[in-house]
């Protein structure tokens, strides 16, 4: 598994194991030996993503990393459910940001996003020119909604 994190990802017989505490959101407090399999193929899309960001993905996720924004915590490209990769999320406020563009699939889209709201995760969508054309009104939103 050259170029992965071994923080991050152990490689198993047939998947990979990332921990629980980074799928739920939850603290590393009671979370530290427990592990949700993530499958290969959806760890192989996570690494693709972060290597290949959108413009919009990529001035984001410069204004969210390393607790930039009001001092919460924002992953990129992040495995939720065990079943498919959100382009953010803030375990604290158990906030999902999705970025829609051209990448993206209408129909597959919906089904993410209602699978994470029925699972009692908050959605946000911004369209990739919103991001790209007013990116401190876009951030302004995501503080309101985390406020």
């Amino acid at each position: 598994m050259d170029g992965v994190e071994t923080s991050v990802w152990t490689a198993a017989k047939d998947s990979i194991e990332f921990p629980l505490s980074r799928l739920t959101g939850e603290g590393e407090r009671g979370c530290r030996d427990m592990k949700r399999r993530v499958s290969p193929e959806l760890a192989e899309r996570i690494r693709l993503f972060r290597k290949n960001p959108t413009p919009a993905e990529k001035l984001l996720w410069e204004r969210l990393r390393d607790r930039k924004l009001g001092g919460f915590k924002f992953r990129r490209q992040h495995p939720l459910l065990g079943r498919f990769v959100v382009d953010f999320y803030c375990p604290e406020g158990r906030l999902v940001i999705e970025l829609d563009g051209g990448v993206h699939r209408l129909r597959v889209e919906e089904d993410r996003i209602g699978q994470a709201e029925r699972a009692g995760y908050r959605v946000l969508r911004f369209g990739n020119d919103e991001v790209l054309g007013n990116v401190e009104e876009v951030l302004d939103k995501i503080l309101e909604a985390l406020g």
